[in-house]
């Protein structure tokens, strides 16, 4: 019997593919095509097996077009072509490489064995080569009614007539139409009217022509009805776009419309101007302001573990401070305390009795009889004057423990009371003293404490200033500002991004450095550093500038930055402090409720009855109402108040692994602006975990993180 074997033959000409352009020089934001063909010899061919896998990193693009095919001869072999195209154009400018893309196929191969010969289809995969672009940033400055647009555009304006009468409506239609990139294009140029119309819009309706997203229109129509009578004159409107085959700026500029209303006015229309001339802002187009001189260091927020630590600690000190002041009222309510403090002082008695010489008649009388009192109290025994007869029956009634020993004393105590000349021997002295001893009393048990006349005498309150937060100024690093003053504008980058390295919680570094990345035309990057400069510094007028500047430029719109940024309603409280000094005013709060609530406590064992003690519940309520702020504008920063929360810096891709070489992994775009936390780092990977949990992969240096 013979062994089977088998192989697959193979021809010289093989599967290829090729993604065009290959290299080149694009304008930012410059449309330009994409082809993707794989050719395959012709013998061997059989089906293409699914769709092209491609990471379109760093371009806008659409979907790709169905397949086409071909036929062409590689050095004498027939070859089949598949073709597919799309549109894109680059955001950013800088040095751009586009990944390969990869297609499956389905080939025929020959099988040859010891019985039989046959075929077998076999699945492979064909990937380009990576293209290498420039992307070359936008003539600077731009124009003042810059659209953002880039590409071919046409601007046309109609009028739906030119005679009407008060009351009546006219129809002025504006369409832009084009092709560019649409996505930038915010809306279409803003029109002059005169006050005496009455508008109403319903809105610019957007459209794509065969479902392209970079071939579409943009129409918007105004329905005015006339107040007064007069002539008046709708337009011109202009539309200000980079057309990158030549290389400049270019104005479309629409014709006027004529039009005459006829007819009465309308009684409130009276007092209307006719027309409005060309309007002179306030304000020229906003700028950059100057690069900052000095530092401004912020504080990089707290966990809420750190949050409970600060709100809850003074309430223990509190609460520990209650229970010592409860357990000194613990002393002072005792039923016993008279005895105790009797027993005390006639101790004190029996020293000084000690130390005076036996001349001293009147003053160890004295002595004596104070003795007899405080030992008396000290026993129990209610008498105004414990000596006598009377004093040595009631210790023999009384029931007292060494009732015989405490007669004896009181008999000798009383002769020399007595006496002519008084005659203290040492020995009654130390048995005085044995005896005050062995009736020692009881301290109050410790459970006493917790008696209501002890716990509960409350009161609130004393006052406690709030830590005056922020940073002193430091004079900065001059290197970074020289730079940026000489306009060497990416030296200046270089030189505040190492700083920010050694200082990362420098709002003004942040600033400075997002000052010199507008100047590069890097938006989506300068409105990053200046939200985080913001988060740092949330007062500071010109950060806020800045990234009001940064946001609009590049395009940004995100609900959580936009209210930072513009400070709506009580946002404008939310600002005052930044996450990180927020939680100082949390617990300094605490300590001033806490504190006040002492005071109310100390007030009340001291025996004020609260008419007289109710002044401290002012502070009190004060850090309440600071406390439920502080915890509000904790949540109202959202994931900006989170220290492990970055900022996407450039428009990217999501990634499901991390890694660009699995091409049949999923991918989705990931805009400039977004805000997710980071769980975990990779080999220069990065993974995001975004509010409605979704997660995924992006390169590290993308990204940028507010506080560190």
């Amino acid at each position: 019997m013979l062994a089977a074997s088998s192989a697959i033959a193979q021809t010289d000409a093989k599967p290829s593919a090729v993604l065009q352009p290959t290299e080149g020089t694009f304008w930012q934001n410059e449309l330009f095509p994409i082809e993707f063909r794989v050719m395959v010899p012709r013998a061997s061919y059989q089906s293409m097996v699914g769709t092209v896998s491609w990471k379109s990193d760093g371009l806008d693009v659409e979907d790709w077009s169905s397949a086409k095919s071909g036929a062409i001869q590689v050095d004498g072999v027939p070859m089949v072509t598949q073709s597919q195209t799309t549109r894109g154009y680059a955001p950013n400018p800088g040095e751009l490489t586009l990944p390969s893309a990869t297609q499956s196929l389905n080939i025929r191969g020959a099988r040859t064995s010891s019985f039989n010969q046959g075929e077998v289809t076999v699945q492979v995969a064909v990937a380009s080569e990576p293209s290498h672009l420039t992307i070359r940033p936008l003539p600077q400055p731009f124009p003042e009614e810059f659209s953002r647009g880039v590409g071919e555009f046409q601007l046309n304006s109609t009028v739906s007539g030119n005679k009407i009468n008060v009351g009546e409506s006219v129809t002025w239609t504006l369409e832009l139409t084009g092709l560019g990139n649409w996505p930038a294009i915010r809306g279409l140029p803003a029109r002059t009217i005169a006050k005496s119309f009455e508008i109403i819009s319903p809105g610019v309706r957007r459209t794509s022509k065969d479902g392209a997203a970079f071939d579409a229109s943009m129409i918007e129509d105004l329905v005015l009805v006339p107040r007064k009578p007069g002539n008046y004159t709708l337009g011109p409107v202009t539309f200000v776009y980079f057309d990158p085959a030549a290389g400049e700026y270019k104005t479309l500029t629409t014709p006027t419309h004529e039009l005459q209303v006829i007819g009465v006015a309308d009684p409130a229309a009276e007092g209307m101007p006719d027309a409005v001339g060309v309007a002179v802002p306030e304000s020229p187009p906003v700028l950059s302001l100057d690069a900052a001189t000095t530092s401004a260091l912020g504080r990089a927020p707290m966990t809420i573990k750190s949050w409970w630590i600060l709100g809850l600690a003074p309430l223990g000190l509190l609460i520990v401070f209650w229970l010592g002041l409860a357990a000194r009222r613990r002393h002072e309510t005792d039923p016993l305390r008279d005895r105790r403090l009797a027993r005390k002082r006639a101790l004190a008695l029996l020293r000084e009795l000690k130390s005076t010489p036996a001349p001293s008649t009147a003053k160890i009388r004295d002595l004596l009889f104070n003795w007899e009192r405080e030992a008396a109290a000290m026993l129990g025994f209610n008498v105004v004057a414990p000596n006598g007869e009377a004093m040595i029956k009631a210790l023999q009634s009384g029931g007292i423990p060494h009732a015989d020993r405490w007669v004896n004393l009181w008999r000798q105590a009383d002769q020399n009371i007595f006496s002519a000349q008084p005659d203290l021997t040492p020995a009654w002295i130390a048995e005085a003293e044995a005896a005050c001893h062995q009736a020692a009393i009881a301290n109050p048990p410790i459970f006493a404490i917790f008696l209501p006349r002890n716990l509960l005498p409350f009161a609130a309150a004393a006052a406690l200033a709030l830590l005056v937060l922020g940073a002193s100024p430091l004079h900065a690093e001059n290197a970074g500002l020289t730079a940026y003053q000489a306009a060497d504008f990416p030296k200046a980058v270089e030189l505040w991004t190492k700083e920010i390295k050694t200082e990362p919680l420098n709002a003004h570094l942040h600033y400075n450095r997002s000052l010199a990345l507008a100047q590069l035309d890097r938006w989506s990057e300068s409105a990053s550093e200046a939200l985080v400069a913001l988060c740092l510094s949330p007062r500071d007028p010109a950060i806020r500038w800045q990234l009001t500047l940064s946001l609009d430029r590049a395009g940004i719109d995100h609900p959580a930055i936009l209210n930072l940024a513009h400070r709506p309603g009580i946002f404008a409280a939310v600002t005052l402090f930044s996450v990180g000094d927020w939680g100082l005013v949390l617990g300094a709060a605490s300590l001033l409720i806490c504190v006040s609530l002492g005071t109310c406590l100390w007030l009340s064992y001291r025996g004020r009855r609260f008419r007289h003690a109710w002044w401290p519940l002012i502070p009190a309520v004060a850090g309440l109402l600071v406390v439920a702020t502080a915890i509000y504008s904790r949540q109202a920063y959202g994931l900006l108040g989170r220290p492990d929360t970055a900022i996407v810096t450039q428009t990217t891709q999501l990634h499901s692994v991390p890694t660009e070489a699995n091409s049949l992994q999923k991918t989705v775009p990931l805009p400039a602006g977004s805000l997710a936390v980071s769980t975990r780092t990779f080999f220069g990977w990065t993974q995001l975990a975004f509010p409605n949990g979704q997660t995924g992969w992006v390169l590290t240096d993308k990204l940028i993180w507010i506080y560190r």
